[in-house]
């Protein structure tokens, strides 16, 4: 069971870290610098992520399946083809599938830790990295969601004598009590 879910797992994490690149290089929009640095940013983290996840499956493990190019790229293509490509798409739709892809992949990292929790395979080195690994996504989580968050158009402030925004309130309109 612990090297299915490292195979499953370091799947997600490569297929992620092709999708955030491409998320990278196809930002655009009014937001585009800072789109296309924060898609730099989580590419790198899934970078680092899935090397690490990779050395610590065939360290857990002693197999090597984790690191096989074939079952990588067939598992991560399986997972882009899940998301959509992000080529194409509009900056504000690039952001919304960014954050469906981070939030499952908080579920699937909780998940995972809660499977070989309960099966007693989880090391504590492991339970360390899942852990790290789900502080990070979550992060990812609350930026992904203040970019994608839309607000109604406010009306307009009142015009008034003094000027745009301003009410003019007579002392016992202050003042009233009760």
């Amino acid at each position: 069971m612990l090297e299915e879910y490292l195979c499953a797992y370091t799947s997600f994490l490569r297929g992620a870290q092709l999708w955030f690149h491409s998320a990278h290089h196809v930002a655009k929009g009014t937001g585009f610098i800072q789109d296309h640095e924060f898609y730099s940013e989580v590419y790198d983290y899934f970078t680092t992520a899935f090397d690490d996840t990779v050395e610590k499956s065939i360290g857990i493990t002693n197999n090597e399946t984790p690191a096989d190019p074939i079952a990588l790229t067939d598992g991560a293509l399986m997972m882009i083809q899940s998301w959509g490509s992000p080529v194409g798409k509009a900056d504000v739709d690039i952001a919304a599938c960014a954050l469906k892809i981070m939030e499952n992949y908080v579920s699937l990292t909780e998940s995972i830790f809660e499977a070989l929790e309960e099966s007693g395979e989880l090391s504590l080195g492991l339970n360390d990295m899942l852990a790290a690994n789900s502080n990070a996504a979550e992060g990812f989580v609350y930026k992904l969601q203040q970019r994608v968050k839309t607000y109604p158009v406010a009306p307009p402030p009142p015009v008034t004598k003094r000027g745009i925004g301003m009410t003019v309130m007579s002392a016992p309109q202050v003042f009233k009590v009760g």
